[in-house]
């Protein structure tokens, strides 16, 4: 079983702005306890280390992301009306703008990876 978030792109629904990207670590020999916490600690860990790329204006769409999130599903959800748009088009101010996932991604994957190894008992890139 891989240890993942979601797919690829992002896409709004009813309930907002749900981010995919992919992060995959196999772990075939790994309990079903330790992929539980690791998928938790990735979810958290994306939300956390995302935050300071999110468009911020009243602070509503970086805590979104917490509040409208199923921690452990593997799904991050940005849940506001303008999501999607500040997702494609947000105006960059320092970190904070558009593709805030994809950026994060880009600077912390390997920290999440390592994260989740740990958790799992192996190195970066291992099969637990």
């Amino acid at each position: 079983l891989p240890v993942r978030l979601c797919g690829r792109a992002a896409h709004r629904g009813d309930s907002g702005m749900t981010i995919h990207g992919e992060l995959v670590i196999h772990t075939e020999k790994c309990s079903e306890k330790a992929l539980e916490k690791a998928q938790k600690y990735l979810d958290q860990e994306v939300i956390r280390t995302c935050a300071p790329y999110v468009p911020l204006d009243t602070g509503t769409l970086e805590g979104s992301g917490k509040l409208s999130s199923d921690i452990g599903s593997g799904t991050v959800t940005w849940n506001t009306p303008y999501a999607q748009k500040q997702y494609y088009e947000g105006k960059s101010k320092g970190l904070r703008g558009a593709r805030w996932f994809d950026r994060a991604k880009a600077d912390h994957a390997d920290d999440w990876q390592d994260g989740v190894a740990k958790i799992l008992g192996g190195e970066h890139g291992s099969d637990h």
